[in-house]
């Protein structure tokens, strides 16, 4: 029976190596499940990565158009600004040009009145003077009319007289 230990033996060494082989097979299985996970694990981390950055981007994207956005209104606001001074100006300017007009116009209005006042005062003055020429004229002419009223009663009684006498 010596033959069937020898089976028995090689039995065991050929269970012992299929174990062998087996262990070997198994931990080449599990180092090849531990490379694969741990190229799963660098896959997601470079993918996580990825998607930071990306989102990194977007954040920093994001926040230029923000500040573009905000820089351009406040250029907007400043332009207004700018224009509404220089609209005050104008208006200031034209204001300023108005009342230089008014100045101008009232002091006009103010020789016009004067001219007028005094002309108002020549006229009353000639009215005055013409009135006592006009009375000075009635009166002569008064007197003149009692002169020939005396001398036509004078050269009646003249008349009369030599009349009288012839």
């Amino acid at each position: 029976m010596p033959p069937k230990k020898n089976k028995g033996g090689d039995d065991a060494a050929k269970k012992a190596a299929e174990e062998e082989a087996a262990q070997r097979e198994a931990e080449a299985l599990r180092e090849q499940q531990r490379l694969e996970r741990e190229q799963k694990e660098k896959e997601e981390a470079e993918r996580l990565r990825k998607e930071e950055e990306a989102e990194r981007r977007r954040r920093e994207e994001a926040e230029r158009l923000q500040q573009e956005i905000e820089e351009q209104r406040k250029r907007e606001e400043q332009e207004r600004r700018q224009r509404d001074r220089e609209r005050e100006i104008q208006q200031l300017q034209l204001l300023e040009e108005k009342d230089r007009e008014i100045d101008d116009l009232n002091n006009k209005l103010f020789t016009v009145n004067r001219t007028f006042q005094v002309a108002r005062q020549d006229l009353e003055r000639e009215t005055v003077r013409i009135a006592r020429l006009v009375n000075e004229v009635e009166t002569t002419q008064q007197e003149a009319d009692a002169y020939r009223a005396e001398l036509a009663h004078k050269d009646e009684e003249f008349d009369q007289k030599t009349a009288q006498l012839r």
